[in-house]
């Protein structure tokens, strides 16, 4: 779950996290489109080990800090996604 706080950059490498109360909407569609994303790798992840024999990855991640990190996370999620679906389709011939 990501936490209801906002990024101010020091130096453009860190984050500092301060509370923002304007964003919880954008937090809750985040967290949303984070959680069925995670759900769709998880059954691409299950077919690809079932159907072709791949080995399951483990999925070891630490929860974001900021609205950043969590945006990163998410965008780093859809990208696993993409190539495990890459794989599937290539694995099946498709």
């Amino acid at each position: 779950m990501i936490n209801n706080y906002g990024c101010t950059p020091d130096d453009g490498k860190t984050c500092n996290a301060v509370p923002s109360p304007d964003r919880e909407p954008i937090l809750a569609m985040l967290s949303m489109a984070n959680d069925l994303t995670m759900k769709a790798l998880d059954m691409a992840l299950h077919i690809s080990s079932q159907v072709l024999g791949n080995p399951m990855p483990d999925m070891n991640t630490k929860d974001p800090m900021c609205m950043r990190d969590a945006v990163d996370k998410h965008v780093g999620d859809l990208k696993i996604l993409c190539e495990e679906l890459n794989s599937i389709m290539q694995g099946l011939g498709v």
